[in-house]
């Protein structure tokens, strides 16, 4: 059962984003979303979805 309390919480704060930006940083965040993906962005991307989480 805490095993599963526990997973229950882990999930939990892992569903939660905040960003706090100001008007500058939040338009350079959406140039940065909407940008195409470049043989260079594609390999950065890759190296991040291919590390383990700190929680495994």
């Amino acid at each position: 059962m805490l095993e599963v309390a526990c997973r229950v919480a882990k999930d939990f704060q892992l569903d939660q984003c905040l960003f706090l930006l100001d008007d500058n940083q939040f338009e350079a965040f959406i140039e940065e979303l909407d940008a195409p993906i470049t043989p260079e962005r594609k390999v950065r991307i890759d190296n991040l979805l291919n590390r383990t989480s700190p929680w495994e």
